[in-house]
């Protein structure tokens, strides 16, 4: 499965017979946790981050829709959770303790506890660390 993350929500895609991809590139370290990009996919499945909800649709995403867009996409539903959402604020990068901050804990007047990891394009891990009510440890 292949996962393109839009906000706060996971899209589960698969790419089609005509999809251009970088998958077979030469620098890629771990197939799992690197980054890759398409340019058109299906989508089969839309997941709610925070809550786990199941949806149908989101913005102008619906299952089974076939999308031509240019994407960044992974294998792992867990880096796809904790990667800068480039797709969605296109130049503004936010990573996920940011948007959680800005769209979930703001409105319930909490802070971010937890863990953030971050790769790099090929797929070696390039940071690990905790938050503590908003503070990294």
């Amino acid at each position: 499965m292949r996962y393109y993350k839009i906000y706060k929500y996971i899209l589960y895609i698969e790419l089609l017979n005509d999809s251009l991809h970088n998958e077979n590139r030469d620098d890629i370290y771990d197939k799992i946790y690197a980054k890759y990009t398409t340019n058109k996919f299906k989508i089969i499945m839309i997941e709610n981050m925070i809550t786990n909800e199941i949806l149908d649709k989101i913005y102008n995403y619906k299952i089974n829709d076939i999308v031509e867009k240019n994407i960044i996409y992974f294998f792992s539903k867990e880096r796809a959770f904790f990667e800068l959402d480039y797709n969605f604020f296109e130049e503004t990068y936010y990573p996920i303790d940011k948007l959680y901050y800005i769209h979930f804990f703001e409105d319930h007047n909490m802070t971010y506890n937890g863990l953030h990891k971050a790769w790099n394009d090929s797929g070696v891990i390039k940071e690990i660390f905790y938050h503590n009510n908003g503070i990294i440890l």
